[in-house]
């Protein structure tokens, strides 16, 4: 038996929705949310702060710039910078050598 044209036009019509509802996540999938994911230069579980990555760029750019001078160009006061900076020297991504601060 054939279709009928109406049921063949409805099919048609509705098939776009169908596809795109197969593509869209359900709605248990919607509600979970995305899992944090740390710097690329971080190492696994470690915490990534807020000037991680200036800091970073800096010591990078300019070898043996201090932490006075990091902060100037951040726009932090230097006392700001210190806690990073022994943090980022205990996971070993930042080097202090003297008074300079080296990418490690």
């Amino acid at each position: 038996m054939l279709a009928s044209p109406i049921r063949t036009a409805v099919a048609v019509a509705t098939l776009p929705v169908r596809v795109m509802r197969s593509l869209l996540p359900t709605a248990a999938e919607a509600a979970t949310p995305a899992p944090l994911v740390p710097s690329p230069a971080a190492p696994a579980g470690a915490r990534v702060g807020k000037y991680d990555v200036a800091l970073l760029e800096l010591a990078a750019e300019r070898p043996g710039i201090t932490v006075a001078m990091a902060a100037g160009k951040i726009g932090v006061p230097a006392s700001g910078l210190y806690p990073t900076t022994r943090r980022l020297e205990s996971q070993g991504r930042l080097e202090k050598r003297g008074r300079g601060l080296h990418a490690g």
